[in-house]
């Protein structure tokens, strides 16, 4: 007897809604698994850097050979701009320019100067953590200077033999030329600016999305549903009203969000970091396009939410189904908060622009370095999607699925498919 319980149970918990869920699960994590090997694999790559010798002092050469032991020295001259030709061709992090004078200056009480000219394709942990290697060597040369200086009991101040060496950086960083800022003050920056658009597109969406699956599981559930498509009220004003219903709220609480953040960001004085770059700035106009990917991306994710919740017969399964759409926020939310959406490899973005998510939570960062086309065909895509979603919902709507889809018979048409079959 007890087998028989278990065989029931199993066959009740373990239904349609919950193998959908495990799908998805398995796809997710074995793309964000993917996605963040290839980011483990790059973090394991010495940094590339060209090393410019203005000065062929001994503490100079001292500079030289930390850079020869700790990074990928793709050339080492006399000549600024070969140097930063290769550095160019060859997808090199840094030219690092040792100026003349390097060894004498040091020696007479003032600090020996290092340009550095910093190339970064994007922001993100990979380029982070190469950019703090290299200036961590820069920092084992200066200790092993200090050292040298000590050994050899010049009558230098203290200060300059603690610290013997004065940066001068510029980062060129996508198509933005920022001057005398490292590139981790310049990820600061755009984080700072950038990182409330994630959070808010994947709470909005969980509650919102959450919300949607859930009431039609429960109008469905309480035959609430059956009444409403008995009154004289067309199918597609229906679907219609009910999206905006959700978008309105979805809206609202996504606005509250952002008032909140901003206010939170004020009060740290992060927003004053972006005078010190003030080409990273965000315009007001940016944030009409902001606006407007935010919309259309909460409008598809409605109406595929409220496709879930028609293929939801009752409360329990709208928990189930209510996880792939969790799962559709979370894999970008955590990619983008991360990486660099334009630094990974073709197959990998290609997946992430088409989650519609994605493109509210890339907007601000894409519009920092003028990437208007990227955000407006991200409008348009997630636009068009909507439209689409709202086209199966009406078909569901218009047929009589909307009151069976969830409770297979035999005979019928499962799944989505079945909604294009007519009766």
């Amino acid at each position: 007897m007890i087998f028989s319980i278990i065989k029931k149970e199993i066959k009740e918990l373990f239904n349609k809604s919950v193998l959908i869920t495990f799908i998805f699960i398995a796809l997710m994590f074995g793309f964000l698994g993917n996605v963040f090997n290839s980011m483990n694999e790059g973090m394991k790559e010495k940094p590339k850097v060209c090393v410019v010798m203005s000065d062929t002092g001994e503490l100079a050469m001292t500079v030289k050979s930390s850079f020869e032991f700790g990074a990928d020295v793709l050339y080492s001259g006399e000549s600024r701009e070969d140097a930063e030709k290769i550095c160019r061709e060859k997808n090199g992090l840094a030219v690092i320019v040792i100026e003349s004078g390097f060894d004498s200056s040091i020696l007479r009480n003032e600090k020996g100067a290092i340009d550095i000219l910093w190339l970064l394709e994007g922001i993100g942990v990979t380029n982070e953590v190469k950019t703090t290697l290299v200036t961590g060597l820069i920092s084992d040369a200066e200790n092993r200077i200090s050292k040298y200086i000590i050994s050899k009991k010049y009558d230098l101040k203290s200060d300059l033999v603690l610290s013997p060496i004065m940066l001068k950086e510029t980062t060129i960083i996508k198509n933005k030329v920022v001057k005398n800022a490292s590139p981790n003050l310049i990820m600061k920056i755009v984080q700072s600016q950038t990182f409330i658009a994630p959070v808010i597109m994947m709470m909005l969406m969980i509650m919102a999305g959450t919300n949607v699956i859930g009431s039609m599981a429960l109008e469905k559930e309480n035959k609430t549903l059956e009444t409403l498509l008995t009154m004289p009220i067309k199918r597609s004003d229906i679907v219609i009203g009910k999206l905006v219903g959700g978008a309105s709220v979805g809206i609202l609480t996504a606005a509250v969000y952002m008032l909140g953040f901003s206010y939170y960001m004020k009060s740290l004085g992060m927003s004053a970091m972006t005078n010190i770059a003030p080409a990273l700035k965000i315009i007001p106009l940016d944030y009409l396009f902001v606006g407007l990917s935010f919309l259309t991306a909460v409008l598809s994710g409605l109406a595929l939410a409220m496709l879930f919740g028609v293929y939801s017969s009752d409360t329990k399964s709208a928990q189930a189904m209510s996880m792939p759409l969790t799962l559709l926020v979370m894999v970008p939310y955590f990619v983008t908060m991360m990486m660099d959406v334009e630094l990974l490899p073709i197959a990998a973005r290609i997946v992430l622009f088409l989650i519609p998510f994605t493109h509210p939570m890339t907007a601000l960062k894409l519009l920092m370095f003028d990437k208007y086309d990227m955000v407006i065909a991200g409008i348009i895509y997630s636009f068009l999607l909507f439209l689409f979603f709202v086209y199966l919902n009406v078909r569901i709507f218009n047929s009589d699925r909307i009151l069976t889809a969830g409770t297979p018979k035999t005979g019928r048409k499962k799944g989505l498919l079945g909604m294009f079959s007519r009766k």
